[in-house]
């Protein structure tokens, strides 16, 4: 369903066929909205891939009572994430946010998740301080983070989770 000029994400009716839906690709659309429980009715649903589109904000509930192993939303213009968006996504493994606007990192928002492989933040905005340094004291196995400080200026470009453990909070 790529390319095809969407504008937003709706509760989806499907019939059953659908139902049994392994991966949706809706990149490279206009889509700005994903409304809360959008994906409900693919309880099969693994893949995720929302990326190269304008989203700007994200609900706590736009991806709740699916269990994505991989979601993308890279090349969105996301500013921030809400606390609780991956709440009962225990098999989420790959997420990539890589290319949006986010300077800040919640650190609950990362806490359900278990299995944690592969977090791509390239290319955002963040703002390396003390708010960051959750991620040296981690108890949640994130895995291998891909991102880099934005600022301050003696932080810019180093890997995040390198600035988190010289932080001195």
């Amino acid at each position: 369903m790529s390319f095809n000029h969407i504008t937003g994400v709706a509760n989806f009716s499907l019939s059953s066929p659908l139902r049994s839906l392994k991966t949706l690709v809706l990149s490279h659309n206009n889509i700005s909205i994903i409304a809360d429980y959008s994906f409900v009715e693919f309880p099969c649903l693994t893949l995720l891939n929302l990326s190269h589109n304008v989203l700007e904000t994200l609900s706590e509930a736009s991806f709740q009572e699916v269990d994505l192993e991989i979601l993308d939303l890279s090349w969105n213009m996301l500013t921030s994430l809400p606390e609780t968006i991956f709440l009962n996504m225990s098999k989420l493994r790959d997420v990539k946010f890589a290319y949006n606007l986010l300077q800040f990192l919640p650190p609950l928002t990362w806490k359900p998740l278990s299995d944690m492989v592969v977090l791509h933040l390239e290319e955002n905005y963040f703002i390396c301080d003390c708010h960051i340094q959750w991620l040296a004291n981690n108890t949640t196995p994130l895995g291998n983070i891909h991102g880099w400080c934005s600022s301050p200026k003696k932080y810019k470009d180093k890997k995040l989770t390198h600035v988190a453990r010289i932080l001195d909070c």
